[in-house]
């Protein structure tokens, strides 16, 4: 069950919106960028221009499912939010990357897996 259905609904939104816009971007045959918000990378990015998709606003906790033990969330979560709303089903993730700051979808992509604990 999610979270809320608005929620769900907020995300449903978001991803057709991003999906539309990826879809244009292939349709031209044009090069484009992801912008998700916020980096922790010390290497400089173009950051003007109109070739981006930002995929910022995904950063819910959709789900957390006790019986189950998994948890549903979008790829901007940080790992430090993660940690505390699974705590707070009696759950911990597997592994946690080292910096708390950095998001679910962040280590997953950047492999940032080298430790389970901050």
């Amino acid at each position: 069950m999610f979270v809320s259905e608005k929620l769900r609904k907020q995300h449903d939104k978001t991803v057709e919106e991003i999906s539309t816009a990826v879809s244009q971007f292939h349709q031209r045959g044009q090069k484009f960028r992801i912008r998700h918000g916020s980096t922790n990378s010390t290497r400089q990015t173009a950051t003007k221009g109109k070739h981006f998709v930002d995929t910022g606003p995904l950063s819910s906790i959709l789900q957390v499912d006790q019986d189950r033990q998994t948890c549903l969330v979008e790829p901007n979560v940080p790992m430090d939010h993660l940690v505390k709303s699974t705590l707070a089903h009696g759950l911990v993730p597997l592994v946690v990357m080292e910096f708390p700051g950095i998001t679910v979808g962040g280590g997953f992509s950047g492999t940032s897996a080298e430790s389970s604990s901050f």
